[in-house]
């Protein structure tokens, strides 16, 4: 039953689309920019940046030392203060482990690299010691076993590190106790157990106080509906605190680590900027020829023709009269330009963690169409709009090559003609991740054509 209800969830999320982007890296505190085309033709640009408050969950393991001794009756019968010494037994420290669940809360500035955590836990300790065997034939000795469970309110400040992801954080622990069991048994080592547990009259310490530190990694997850980031954090940490065990004149403490996972995640804020469409937009006018004292300069065939224009030269001077000298003037001759349209629509939106897919007509066909042209032309100006933005090049090929190597080199020179297009747009090798897959991920039949046309493809993913 349970399996069938995580599946049922797992299928609502993918099939709504809740997960707008993926994303390849570990750290997520960044700016996401989101660039929509409205059918206005105006440009909506969205900056996403963290919010502040993070909500989540939290849980792990417990391993437990604990420090000094516990003493119980050895019988109950008798009052304790009637007791001697002979009738108690003490124990010394010994080690346990438990597990801790609960919420998870932190607040941080965008513009600051410390923040506060605050946790609400149910704490599980479980903590066992045994006395030295005696040194008669049974080598008789004691077992004891301690389980306490608490409600605890961890406080922490949180240091982002200047190591990517990596946060050191520090704080205090308050422990109320919830529910404390104390018991304890006789053995034999040479006859085995002989023995129940019997528990005592412990009541354990109501209040503890603690202080903790360790060390977290956050792990940029995922990004929902377009504005819920979500991070995994394991973390470590060591706590020590106040005794958690004095009934009968005993001094018990722990010293415990912790070890587990955080989830947290947090509502984007959002900024908006709308790029207005201007319909009178006119193009620059281009230059045909440039006419100066030196000739004439065509700058679209870089051509020269010497000496195009004569140039009139001064008289000479007349007696009397001062010589006039005078520059010829550079004339500049360009095309006649018409009003111009406005700009043409793009055909194309582009966001972070979209994929677009490009099927090819024949198993060999490795050129690009008119049709990809269209889209890496507009993607290479998204991407030098969007100097973060990468772009991974999958490429696949059908199983009809003959071979895995001549399927391999197809999908590789379907990736690499579109990586050397981008490379052409003036688009860096560094924000390019060419790949070729073979046919070993088909996503239909090749028993039909139809199916070896969709799997001989590229997919172009954006990623960030």
């Amino acid at each position: 039953m349970t399996k069938k209800i995580i599946i049922f969830i797992l299928f609502i999320i993918l099939s709504n689309n809740l997960f707008s982007q993926s994303s390849y890296t570990s750290y997520g505190y960044g700016v996401i920019k989101e660039i929509d085309y409205l059918s206005t033709q105006d440009t909506l640009v969205t900056n996403r940046t963290p919010g502040e408050w993070w909500f989540g969950i939290s849980g792990g393991l417990n391993g437990l030392m604990s420090i000094g001794t516990i003493r119980v009756p050895r019988v109950s019968e008798k009052p304790i203060n009637l007791l001697t010494d002979d009738e108690f037994i003490t124990f010394p420290g010994g080690f346990g482990s438990g597990f801790n669940i609960g919420l998870y809360g932190e607040w941080r500035p965008n513009d600051s690299d410390l923040g506060i955590i605050l946790k609400l836990l149910y704490d599980k300790r479980n903590n066992s010691s045994k006395t030295e065997p005696s040194t008669d034939t049974l080598q008789t000795f004691y077992e004891h076993q301690l389980t306490q469970s608490y409600l605890t309110i961890s406080l922490a400040a949180n240091y982002r590190l200047p190591i990517e992801g990596l946060n050191l954080f520090g704080g205090f622990d308050f422990d109320f106790l919830l529910n404390h069991d104390s018991k304890w048994r006789k053995e034999f080592i040479n006859t085995g157990r002989i023995d129940q547990f019997h528990p005592d009259s412990s009541l354990g310490v109501k209040t503890r106080f603690g202080i903790n530190i360790g060390i977290s990694y956050d792990i940029y997850t995922l990004d929902m509906y377009r504005g819920l980031r979500v991070f995994l954090s394991p973390y470590f940490s060591l706590q020590a605190g106040t005794n958690n065990f004095n009934d009968f004149g005993s001094s018990q403490n722990l010293i415990f680590a912790r070890l587990g996972l955080s989830v947290k995640s947090s509502f984007d804020e959002k900024k908006y900027d709308t790029l207005k469409f201007n319909p009178s937009f006119k193009q620059a006018p281009k230059a045909i020829a440039r006419i100066n004292e030196r000739g004439i300069n065509v700058p679209q065939t870089k051509q020269f023709i010497a000496a195009a224009l004569p140039i009139e030269k001064a008289s000479p001077p007349k007696e009397n009269i001062a010589p006039v000298t005078s520059e010829t003037p550079t004339v500049e001759v360009t095309e006649k330009v018409s009003p111009t349209e406005a700009p043409q629509k793009k055909l194309y939106s582009f966001k972070v963690g979209e994929e677009k897919v490009f099927n090819y007509p024949t198993s060999s066909a490795t050129s690009i169409s008119q049709d990809m042209r269209d889209y890496l032309d507009e993607l290479a100006e998204f991407m030098k709009s969007n100097p973060n933005v990468r772009v991974r090049i999958q490429g696949h090929s059908d199983g009809t090559g003959g071979s895995p190597e001549i399927n391999m080199k197809r999908s590789e020179d379907r990736a690499n003609a579109i990586n050397r297009y981008l490379r052409a747009k003036n688009i860096p090798q560094s924000r390019l991740f060419p790949v070729g897959y073979g046919n070993t991920k088909p996503l239909a039949s090749e028993r039909t054509e139809e199916g070896r046309r969709i799997n001989r493809r590229v997919e172009i993913i954006i990623e960030k």
